[in-house]
């Protein structure tokens, strides 16, 4: 069975959100084509990932990180994860809050690392101790 947790939304991401729509709307009103052309491409992304941005733990053992468009899924094989800790890091992720969690994994045999913010982080650390109960939480 797969649970599909969405990706929590912090403050940060919709205060862009409003100062883009902002933008739009003057750029609308100064008659200024191509800076409306462009908000509107930015703000449809921002939707996107809105709507698309979620984290699935598939019925065959992965951790699928799911984004908007051009982003590609990224599968991490939940066997492969080694620890998850509650952090605030900005670093450019597929998370759009700060409340996030830092996933460290082994990726051919190196050590690797993914940000993502859950909505129910408590639920999902769960549904991945369930399937890898050596994964280290770390809170």
């Amino acid at each position: 069975m797969e649970r599909t947790f969405y990706s929590k939304v912090g403050f940060i991401f919709i205060f862009i959100m409003v100062v883009i729509a902002a933008s739009l709307i003057y750029e609308l009103w100064e008659k200024d084509i191509i800076a409306t052309i462009l908000l509107t491409i930015v703000m449809l992304l921002i939707i996107s990932m809105l709507i698309k941005t979620k984290y699935v733990i598939t019925s065959d053992n992965l951790l699928r990180i799911v984004q908007a468009k051009p982003f590609k899924p990224v599968n991490i094989p939940i066997s492969d994860i080694i620890e998850v800790k509650k952090t605030h890091n900005p670093l450019s992720a597929p998370a759009l809050s700060l409340d996030r969690l830092e996933i460290k994994f082994l990726d051919r045999g190196r050590k690797n690392m993914v940000l993502i913010s859950p909505k129910r982080q408590d639920e999902f650390l769960a549904a991945l101790k369930k399937k890898n109960e050596s994964i280290k939480i770390i809170s």
